[in-house]
């Protein structure tokens, strides 16, 4: 995942570049370089691709000559099997679930005292699972500086979740011109409110009494209430409730649980795990039944294996490869003793039989590597753009996988399409893609490869945009390497549809158009637990006048392929071994909670979970889904053009409900 390294230096830095070098996660050398701003900021994001590396820090002047330079050890890496909980000023009881009982697998929490060590770009955000942010503390947000408030808000609008806790200390949180309503959008009222204790005792099966508390009333209109309380004067006011911010999840408590009455309760961590099962509850380990087998226990290996498979390249088979081994030792040993001293009684003869066998082999072997090796680059890649037209919020991923015709070094490039960029950056951020272990499937490693050279990553950061390239990049005859891009735009195309949730079912009527400039093939609109199929091809700018007369599906029942049979139903079970049909991978990875999951997969989602969209289904928002039949994104090689292999491209786009509640 991404970080962000900065360097407190004192006054009258020359312009020049902030390096951070440290290894891929193939492990290979790689030197981030960010130039420094002109305000003086010397910041630098960067990915380390292998645990307890050295990372070399160094100030260089544009003429490439070092500065300063420190040699530091990288803090201790997070698994990927565990979540990543940031607490901003308090944790609210969060971090003592971990001395509990059967808590191997808990999250590790990271509490910050202050805002100084928070991002002040998105992109170092990349390995937060949650945030939590009591409203008591709000003061420190509210202190940011501008970019860091729009890291944290980008962050949340990209996918993020947070958890807010708004009591009778959180007014200074939720006042005109704070972090919270001018960044996040959200209207919440300073009014304080004296709320009844026993629909918290309720929720929580509490043997413990708790006294009533003080806490700002929330809105009872927008997002969605997930618990009801009532006040000492017994007005009925929520106090939970869910927002969808962006493609973010901000979950709010009315509630400060960093002071009295909860920071003394005893069940104010059984209050947390209920609110908060999927990140801080007691969670089922994935099922390691097809570790072994399929060699990773994350969805994004098996995607991993799909797209390092290129047509144009075939590996040969280990049985193949072991009985040409065998012949050879064969042929150079038994078969040629028997041949020469036996068959026809001259020895001597072994100085030319020998030296043939060996060469013939040699040459069979560069022929197969010469067939077998394209002559020109070959990509196999796909993207998922997410537009949010009400909340003016675009995100898109790429996952590329480059095969190499030949040795040498590689200047590498996105270019992003302009319908799905901001018009004064259409590069995206950079990196390398993939390590060793067992969620991508590969051999666990912490070396370091010492026999290619080093590369560079280079960003360029204008205001709020950051863009990087790949230069120098090392890659060897037929070898593949995995690149990613991310990025975020303002989308500018105006949505004209119109929906509405039939009375008394989760069924849409009403209109639909198509707000891109590019077909959508074999879309789909999705609501709640409801797929309506559109035309294998819905043509930019079409409009379907009533989306009642499609054909509607059970989304659970599509995305795992159940079928009825006479009086029954079968689920097709998911195979964790099955390679080749990258649509079907992509079609689970962006709804996976919603096929079931794990329990459905037997894979986990870590990696890659930004792209399920599940959480969108609880909302009143529709998604209108499809396959673009031209990149989005495009991976430009200076020297080699390279070859299209299997490449794909979704949009999502999210449309508003009218729901009459």
């Amino acid at each position: 995942m991404w970080a962000e390294c900065r360097i407190e230096a004192g006054q009258g830095i020359a312009p020049g570049n902030v390096v951070v070098a440290t290894a891929d996660g193939d492990g290979v050398g790689v030197d981030y370089t960010q130039a420094i701003a002109s305000d003086g900021d010397l910041r630098c994001y960067f990915q380390v691709g292998r645990d307890d590396q050295r990372l070399k820090v160094s100030i260089a002047e544009e003429a490439g000559q070092t500065v300063a330079s420190a040699n530091i050890d990288a803090p201790a890496a997070i698994p990927f099997e565990k979540e990543w909980i940031l607490a901003i000023g308090d944790a609210i009881g969060i971090e003592g679930a971990s001395e509990q009982q059967g808590r191997r697998n808990f999250p590790i929490v990271s509490v910050l005292p202050d805002g100084r060590d928070l991002p002040h770009h998105w992109i170092a955000y990349d390995g937060v699972d949650l945030i939590v942010f009591p409203g008591s503390q709000g003061a420190i947000v509210n202190a940011l500086a501008d970019s860091q408030k729009q890291a944290l808000s980008d962050w949340v609008r990209r996918g993020g979740r947070m958890v807010l806790t708004l009591g009778g200390e959180s007014q200074a949180a939720v006042a005109a011109g704070s972090w919270i309503r001018d960044s996040l959008g959200l209207q919440i009222e300073e009014e304080v409110v004296d709320v009844d204790p026993r629909a918290i005792e309720s929720f929580t099966n509490t043997q413990t009494p708790l006294k009533a508390y003080p806490a700002l009333r929330l809105p009872s209109s927008g997002g969605r209430t997930l618990l009801t309380g009532r006040t000492l004067d017994r007005q009925t006011v929520p106090i939970v409730k869910e927002y969808l911010v962006g493609f973010g999840r901000v979950l709010i408590l009315a509630a400060d649980l960093d002071q009295e009455p909860f920071a003394s309760w005893a069940d104010r961590q059984n209050l947390l795990e209920r609110f908060l099962p999927n990140a801080i509850g007691t969670r089922n380990n994935t099922s390691q039944r097809h570790t072994s087998a399929a060699g990773y226990t994350d969805l994004v290996g098996q995607i991993r294996r799909t797209i390092d498979q290129f047509d144009s390249h075939w590996v040969l088979p280990f049985k193949w490869l072991a009985g040409f081994f065998v012949l050879y030792l064969g042929l150079i040993g038994p078969l040629d003793y028997w041949i020469v001293n036996r068959w026809l009684g001259r020895p001597l003869l072994g100085w030319i039989t020998f030296p043939l066998a060996v060469l013939g082999f040699a040459g069979l072997a560069f022929y197969g590597t010469t067939i077998a090796t394209p002559a020109q680059p070959v990509v196999n890649q796909f993207s998922v753009v997410d537009i949010d037209p009400s909340e003016k919020v675009g995100r898109g991923f790429a996952w590329t996988q480059l095969l190499s015709g030949s040795a040498g070094r590689n200047n590498l490039r996105y270019t992003i399409e302009s319908e799905f960029s901001d018009p004064d950056s259409q590069q995206p951020i950079t990196g390398w893609w993939g390590v060793n272990g067992q969620e991508f499937g590969g051999l666990t490693s912490i070396g370091r490869d010492r026999q290619m050279p080093d590369y560079t990553i280079a960003a360029e950061a204008s205001g709020e945009n950051l863009s990087s390239i790949a230069t120098g990049l090392p890659m060897a005859t037929a070898a593949t390497k995995g690149l990613a891009a991310w990025w975020q735009f303002e989308p500018r195309a105006a949505v004209e549809s119109s929906l509405k949730q039939r009375p008394g079912t989760d069924l849409l009527s009403g209109s639909i158009s198509n707000p891109l400039s590019v077909d959508l093939l074999d879309g789909l609109l999705v609501y709640r637990g409801w797929a309506y199929l559109l035309p294998t091809r819905f043509t930019a700018g079409k409009r379907i006048a009533e989306v009642s007369s499609l054909t509607s599906k059970n989304l659970k029942w599509r995305l795992t392929r159940r079928s009825v049979d006479k009086a029954s139903t079968a689920t097709e079970p998911w195979n964790p071994e099955m390679q080749g049909d990258l649509d079907r991978l992509l079609e689970i990875a962006m709804f996976h909670d919603t096929a079931g999951g794990p329990k459905y997969t037997e894979l986990s989602n870590r990696i890659i979970n930004h792209l399920d969209l599940s959480h969108v289904l609880s909302t009143d928002n529709a998604i209108l889904l499809g396959r673009v039949d031209t990149p989005i994104v495009q991976l430009d090689e200076d020297e080699h053009a390279a070859e299209a292999g299997t490449v794909r491209a979704f949009a999502r786009i999210l449309l508003p409900v009218e729901t009459g509640r």
